[in-house]
Order: structure tokens, then C-alpha cells, then sequence
């Protein structure tokens, strides 16, 4: 399920973190309660414990996903399989997921790309334009260059000839993803 693995991935860590920090757990759908009345308790000090504590982030990793799982049922917008050629190497990171804007994306309702094998690419938008074999070079290039901190591909050149392709043909990633999101979804 792609939410559970959206939150599971340590680049979006980061907005575990946001969303700890500001949000109240009655917020986050888990509730204090009195051993002795079972009242719910909302206690500031023991909230700021319970978030401060390395065990309750790495829970959340966890539990994020299933929190959040009703706004996927209310999600309309069709998910689509774009099959490629199987001409290009597989290549993977650590980042995987492509959307347009990555700063606290809505990740049940904003379009989004994410290769899932060199020859299938899963994504969610209301329109996807008729488009050429060669964006799956620009979807290739995206997944090389988000990454945080591995990349791996089943040809060594193909990462180098992705670099000089960028190099030549973009000044930033933002740009390279507009141009994707652009002639793929917008056009």
C-alpha cells in the first residue's frame, strides 16, 4: 500500500517529525487515559514526555499510515500503470516517490510518479497525455537525482550518461520535475 510505504521511507522523516511537533496527540488519534476511571487526561507535561521520547517517533513511523488511511477513501483520482520499453536499465534509491511539490505533500490526493521496475510506472492524476518512451530517461534522471543517499542500477554507464543529460539539459531538480510533471500530467 503506497501510504505505508510513503511514511516508511527516511526521506519524509522529516515530516514525522512536523507533524509530532505540531500536532496534540488527541490530534494524532491516541488519547491518555486514567488507569482509575479510564478518563481521557490532557496533561501538556506528559504529552511533551511521551513526543520527546526516540520510541514514540519510531512508532509513528508505524502508525502514521493507518491514522491517516481514511483520507485514502475519499480519494478519487484514478491510478494508472505506464508500461516502457524494456530497453533502459532498472534503477532504485532511497526516494522513490516523485511529486511535483515535496515540501508536506498531501500524499492522498497530489499526483504523483513512482517507478515500480524499469518497464512500470505507477501514477496517480486525473489526465495523463499521450507521451513519448523518452520521459521514462527523465523519470530515471528524477530518481537519481532525489536521492538522499543510495542510488542503485543494473548498468554503471547509465548513471553517468543520466548526469551528463542533466547537465546539459537543466539547471535544477525543481526544473526537471516541472518539465515531467508538465509534458506527462498538465499538458
Amino acid at each position: 500500500m503506497f501510504p505505508l510505504f510513503f511514511w516508511r521511507v527516511p526521506v519524509n522523516y522529516n515530516q514525522i517529525k512536523y507533524l509530532i511537533s505540531t500536532k496534540e496527540l488527541h490530534e494524532l488519534g491516541l488519547l491518555i487515559k486514567s488507569k482509575k476511571d479510564d478518563k481521557t487526561i490532557r496533561d501538556e507535561k506528559i504529552e511533551t514526555r511521551i513526543k520527546n521520547d526516540p520510541f514514540f517517533f519510531k512508532s509513528m513511523k508505524n502508525i502514521i499510515p493507518y491514522l491517516t488511511f481514511p483520507r485514502l477513501l475519499d480519494c478519487k483520482t484514478p491510478l494508472t500503470i505506464l508500461i516502457f520499453s524494456e530497453q533502459l536499465p532498472a534503477i532504485c534509491s532511497d526516494n522513490p516517490v516523485i511529486l511535483e511539490e515535496s515540501i508536506f505533500p498531501d500524499i492522498y490526493f497530489d499526483d504523483f510518479i513512482f517507478p515500480l521496475t524499469n518497464q512500470l510506472v505507477l501514477i496517480r492524476s486525473e489526465k495523463i497525455n499521450n507521451i513519448m518512451n523518452t520521459i521514462k530517461i527523465d523519470i530515471d534522471l528524477i530518481t537519481l537525482k532525489q536521492a538522499k543517499k543510495y542510488v542503485s542500477c543494473t548498468d554503471g554507464c547509465y548513471i553517468g550518461m543520466l548526469n551528463k543529460y542533466f547537465e546539459s539539459n537543466y539547471s535544477s531538480l525543481k526544473e526537471l520535475k516541472t518539465s515531467v510533471f508538465y509534458r506527462l500530467l498538465r499538458n
